[in-house]
């Protein structure tokens, strides 16, 4: 199938709402080809793309059809963590809570039972729910470090691990399977969707605390940014309930998925810590803690010889 082909397709299809088909006819050709000469591609970490209407962009229609693959996968296999549901996080990411639900509609026409977290969550939370719930997945809608104008979904096994590569061959053959968006069930009421329970969250602080050894070390002064991402509420308590002197980057504290002060929320690019080794300057700090938006990636830097040294990955 062309671009072209493709195009005509969505255009079509009774089940494109008709703002978005209104969208899609406004589309400069240009801009047609590269929207649909290919599918957003699907892999062991799952889908990324900028946002947008057309099939090789991030948006509701995608995440459908992955989600309707990814059900079939877990009910063909029927693994007896399929009975505790399916886990349902996001980030601060524009329209990740909206694309969440989505994914959570389909797996609720499945009759797959979801438990979907109320507010933003980090990656690794949502890894700490699936093997603490003994849930059968899971979905975390995210573009990581990626710049604003990106989303994504990785996609969890029942180990809270990302899928393997067999995992990840058996849902794109699903993928492949699935014609139209008619083969797609979707239930707009989400019936089987739930509230995870707010004792989750504590749960997960309460075990990131049991990690820490030994006493803290008062006079180590540190600086942090969440870089608009998810991680700044969670560090900040943490630090604060372990007992050390923690500053953080105000203007970056807020998440924020525009990422007003960074172009590329990456940790672990130098650039990307102006703000924070500023900070860390006026605070005197030691040492400088930094996480990207779904807060699974830790940049750092410590001082030596009065300047700060980035430490590699």
């Amino acid at each position: 199938m062309d671009y072209r082909e493709r195009y005509e397709l969505w255009l079509n299809s009774p089940h494109i709402d008709e703002a978005d088909r209104e969208e899609l006819r406004g589309l400069p050709e240009e801009e047609i080809r590269d929207r649909f000469y290919m599918e957003l591609g699907f892999g062991t970490a799952g889908l990324r793309g900028i946002r947008g209407i057309g099939s090789n962009r991030m948006n509701a229609y995608v995440v459908r059809r992955v989600a309707e693959a990814y059900g079939r996968v877990l009910k063909r296999n029927d693994s007896p963590e399929l009975k505790n549901g399916v886990i349902m996080a996001y980030d601060c990411r524009i329209m990740s809570r909206e694309l969440a639900l989505e994914a959570g509609r389909v797996l609720s026409a499945a009759g797959i039972r979801v438990y979907m977290f109320d507010d933003y969550r980090s990656t690794p939370e949502i890894s700490y729910a699936i093997r603490c719930r003994q849930a059968a997945g899971g979905f975390m809608f995210t573009a990581s470090h990626n710049p604003p104008e990106y989303n994504g979904l990785k996609v969890y096994n029942a180990q809270g691990c990302q899928l393997s590569d067999e995992q990840s061959r058996h849902v794109m053959e699903e993928l492949e399977s699935i014609e139209g968006f008619g083969d797609i069930g979707y239930d707009p009421k989400g019936k089987t969707i739930r509230s995870m329970p707010g004792s989750q969250n504590q749960k997960y602080l309460k075990t990131i605390r049991g990690l820490h050894q030994g006493k803290p070390n008062r006079d180590l002064r540190i600086a942090f940014t969440p870089l608009h991402g998810v991680g700044g509420q969670v560090v900040r308590d943490l630090f604060s309930r372990l007992g050390y002197n923690l500053t953080v980057v105000e203007s970056q504290f807020a998440p924020n998925g525009n990422f007003p002060t960074t172009r590329k929320p990456n940790p672990e690019e130098t650039e990307s810590l102006k703000l924070l080794m500023e900070t860390g300057q006026e605070a005197g700090a030691h040492l400088l803690l930094a996480t990207d938006p779904d807060a699974d990636r830790l940049g750092v830097a410590v001082l030596h010889e009065g300047q700060y040294r980035v430490i590699t990955g």
